[in-house]
């Protein structure tokens, strides 16, 4: 009986000295095995969203990129000096290029349209006058067509960001009051919707999990679009982080003034409404009213004097 206690104890002894001994390489094993399946399935996952893109995005852009890139390495050093105004607005409109690239893109296009505007004013008219009206109004459409195709596309992604802000806020705000953290709501939310703000989370989250401090990873969403609300959230996130509130009542103070915003902004474009109704009422319908109203006073006139 005494030999059977001590084999037991001996036992249960080994056995505890092993875990003890043993314990802490497996789980270093199995934290390494867990990481590389990790690192596995988002090669996977980038190989699949990889071959979701379109033909152009695979096999034109990286060439046209680099082209883009040799190109300026071509314009002087003076001209390419940072300009932060022009990287914030290439930033507003979604643009990945750099300065110099851009500004190689708009020299292209103003050479291009010139050469069709010298090509139609020197092959098709003969006339001096003609020719040199052409060539200005080629030099005018390169120089003002990258301006204008810049704004237009600030001025689209800003109105998709103002749209869907309030509806991502929202599922954040859900996400974070159902238990799940900010970063799993993120993710949460960048599953369910897509859009121009849902990347720009996406991108806040792939930073944080890189490593960047989330101030900073925020920071940059609010530099995203000129847009107060994105501005005034991210500042509330921020501070909510910094001074220890809890996120889900801010998420919740600012889904609720976003709904407000977004209310005030549709009031506002319904008054100016009936103004801008003004211009097309004047050009299209009230010259077919005065012609209905004085054709038949014109005719008898007309009558009556021969």
């Amino acid at each position: 009986m005494d030999m059977a206690l001590v084999i037991v104890s001996a036992s249960v002894t080994s056995f505890i000295l092993i875990l003890l001994l043993l314990g802490p390489l497996g789980k270093n094993a199995d934290l390494k095995a867990r990481r590389i399946s990790d690192a596995v399935r988002k090669v996977k996952v980038e190989k699949y969203e990889e071959l979701e893109k379109s033909f152009y995005d695979r096999f034109f852009k990286p060439i046209i990129s680099g082209i883009l890139r040799r190109m300026a390495f071509l314009i002087p050093k003076n001209k390419r000096q940072d300009n932060k105004a022009l990287e914030k607005a290439l930033r507003y409109a979604g643009i990945s290029l750099s300065v110099s690239e851009y500004t190689a893109v708009k020299t292209v296009v103003l050479l291009l349209s010139f050469l069709t505007a010298f090509m139609i004013a020197f092959g098709l008219v003969r006339d001096m006058g003609i020719r040199l009206l052409i060539l200005t109004v080629g030099l005018l459409i390169g120089i003002v067509s990258p301006i204008l195709f810049l704004r237009s596309k600030t001025e689209k992604r800003r109105t998709q960001i103002q749209h869907q802000l309030p509806e991502v806020t929202d599922i954040l705000m859900v996400s974070v009051e159902a238990g799940l953290g900010l970063d799993e709501a993120i993710s949460q939310m960048a599953g369910k919707m897509k859009g121009v703000i849902v990347d720009e989370f996406q991108m806040v989250l792939r930073e944080t999990q890189m490593g960047k401090p989330r101030k900073e990873a925020f920071a940059r969403l609010a530099e995203c679009a000129d847009i107060q609300e994105l501005k005034v959230f991210v500042s509330a996130v921020i501070q909510a982080e910094q001074l220890g509130i809890p996120i889900k009542n801010v998420l919740a103070v600012q889904s609720a003034s976003m709904r407000d915003m977004r209310r005030q902004i549709a009031q506002e474009k319904g008054m100016k409404a009936p103004v801008k109704m003004i211009i097309p009422m004047v050009v299209f319908i009230l010259p077919v009213l005065i012609i209905i109203l004085m054709a038949p006073v014109s005719i008898q006139l007309m009558e009556q004097f021969k």
